[in-house]
């Protein structure tokens, strides 16, 4: 199981291809934000790991998934604009 955001990126970090994509795709879920959530992680962390998956998404050069429950490119558009910026 990981704990904290330091071993969340550790974690994106160390995905690529098809397996990155397929983790990123899972991730994206309401039960992905769920879990978490009843394992008492904050919504602004789950937002974060989530934005670890975009980053490490684009950086593989990989067009981002859509159709998940949350927007990886606004994510990643929020990201540049105002780290202190939400979407939830």
């Amino acid at each position: 199981m990981i704990h904290g955001l330091a071993e969340w990126k550790q974690y994106t970090d160390s995905l690529m291809g098809a397996d990155l994509r397929s983790k990123a795709i899972a991730a994206n879920t309401q039960g992905f934000a769920d879990t978490l959530l009843g394992e008492g992680v904050p919504m602004r962390d789950i937002q974060t790991v989530l934005l670890f998956f975009a980053r490490r998404l684009a950086a593989d050069g990989q067009k981002l998934p859509e159709n998940g429950a949350f927007d990886f490119a606004k994510l990643l558009l929020l990201d540049q604009s105002d780290p202190r910026a939400t979407v939830f």
